[in-house]
């Protein structure tokens, strides 16, 4: 089969034609924007680095022991994408019960210093959606 004859394509097609398309930016379009970036030799503009960070931070900070740290890293390096939603959110927690701005200081410490390199998928986005929604904490697409 022809690409060009996928029934959904069509779809695809009409929908930014009638300027009707959402586009919901993950953690791919960081990566594939942003000029590499490691804070304390974890690549923070994936989901994985960030993460890694976050359970780094919070040991820096005194608030996980190392046992923790280990646990916890050994389930955000399986490819089980609950075990990171959990580790993700285990580590927003501590590092918000901490106190007013250790949050907010680590993302602006990792994902806050993600800079565009290469603006064009951002661009064309921009130029074929209606509306450009994010998943993510940078703001690239800004």
């Amino acid at each position: 089969m022809n690409p060009g004859d996928d029934p959904n394509l069509g779809g695809l097609k009409n929908a930014i034609q009638a300027n009707q398309l959402v586009a919901i930016m993950g953690t791919g379009v960081s990566l594939a924007v942003s000029a590499p970036l490691e804070i304390e030799s974890f690549k923070v503009a994936s989901w994985q680095g960030l993460i890694q960070h976050g359970i780094h931070r919070c040991r820096a900070l005194g608030l996980i022991t190392e046992v923790r740290v280990n646990q916890l890293k050994n389930i955000a390096t399986n490819d089980s994408v609950n075990d990171l939603v959990h580790v993700g959110e285990e580590v927003t927690r501590t590092l918000r019960e901490a106190g007013v701005g250790t949050y907010q200081k680590w993302l602006d410490d990792t994902v806050g210093k993600l800079t565009v390199k290469d603006p064009r998928l951002i661009q064309a986005l921009d130029r074929t959606c209606k509306l450009i929604s994010t998943l993510n904490y940078d703001t690239l697409a800004e």
